[in-house]
């Protein structure tokens, strides 16, 4: 399925199809851009490349979709952060299957992260399905974190660790009910 697509970085001639795709009713309802962007305003953030890199989906010359990955700097280096889009035409024909595991091995193979993150709406259910389908977990929901259509919407965190990885971490020592609880307490 998703061999007839091609991944690759992105190209000044690709400015077009990624403002296309991303005023497509299908995109925009999951992504959390506000519509109308321009071309000056795309090309500056695909010029910014430090500590994120976009990929592409094409089919020929056409873009089916994109995905990034943005990692941070010091104690942060580790953990990278991922979002991506699927062209309203290139649902369900294996588009995010390739952008997801192509993403998964620029974090883990090339920069050597400890866990990817994303955020998704709560309601995108075929977005939940394939993150989860490809490893992600749920970490949290986000209550009312975006504002669409005259709504408030939900989200979710989720991630994946580095398989490859065993590593020796040092959890919270309590939970955020503990800690609410204890706060509650001495404001009493």
């Amino acid at each position: 399925m998703a061999s007839e697509f091609t991944c690759r970085g992105p190209r000044q001639s690709d400015v077009a199809g990624l403002l296309d795709m991303m005023s497509g009713e299908g995109v925009l309802h999951g992504l959390t851009l506000l519509p109308h962007m321009g071309e000056r305003e795309l090309g500056s953030i695909l010029a910014h490349q430090r500590n994120r890199r976009w990929i592409v989906a094409a089919d020929g010359e056409h873009v089916a979709g994109y995905a990034t990955l943005e990692w941070g700097e010091g104690r942060w280096r580790r953990s990278g952060k991922f979002g991506m889009a699927v062209a309203d035409g290139y649902v369900r024909r294996g588009v995010g299957i390739l952008l997801v595991g192509e993403i998964i091995r620029l974090g883990f193979r090339h920069l050597d992260l400890q866990r990817i993150e994303l955020e998704v709406y709560a309601d995108n259910a075929a977005a939940c399905t394939l993150y989860e389908r490809m490893g992600f977990e749920y970490e949290g929901l986000k209550r009312r974190v975006s504002f669409r259509d005259g709504a408030y919407i939900d989200g979710y965190s989720m991630a994946i660790l580095n398989p490859g990885v065993q590593v020796e971490h040092v959890k919270a020592p309590r939970t955020l009910h503990q800690l609410l609880a204890d706060a509650g307490s001495r404001a009493a």
